[in-house]
């Protein structure tokens, strides 16, 4: 009987255990773009992050995609539902001193289409709900001091 007992008080902590983790998933959603910068030499190493726009917590990552067909190299985030801005930045020990340092945010000047024409380089705000994906988010305004 006490064997029967602890297998089912392990059993149901293992099953509380799962659900946990499922409704913790569940209220998470995801971030996608593509990554760009402003150089014909080689692309630097980058990491991008979603900072929630009241700056109490920052998620990065630094894995990127690289499509051999097209040469487009992109990024996925998984975050906590929430509002953020998007921004990418050299990693540490890159050869390139002058964006060093620097973020390159998703931006009013990035969704225009990067032209002299689009006056204002403020980040937009990108709002995310639990098991939703956002794409085309792509953290490229290099072109605004930081």
């Amino acid at each position: 009987m006490k064997k029967f007992f602890f297998g089912m008080l392990l059993a149901s902590t293992l099953i509380g255990g799962l659900s946990e983790i499922k409704v913790s998933a569940q209220r998470m959603g995801t971030i996608t773009g593509a990554l760009s910068y402003p150089s014909d030499f080689d692309f630097p190493r980058m990491i991008v992050c979603a900072e929630t726009v009241n700056a109490s917590s920052i998620h990065c990552t630094d894995k990127r995609v690289v499509n051999r067909r097209t040469g487009k190299i992109t990024y996925k985030l998984t975050v906590p539902a929430g509002s953020y801005y998007v921004f990418a930045t050299i990693v540490n020990g890159e050869a390139v001193e002058s964006y060093r340092g620097y973020k390159a945010y998703y931006s009013d000047f990035v969704k225009c289409g990067l032209s002299i024409n689009c006056p204002s380089h403020a980040p937009i705000k990108v709002t995310l709900r639990a098991g939703q994906t956002v794409s085309g988010i792509d953290p490229g305004d290099w072109y605004v001091d930081n």
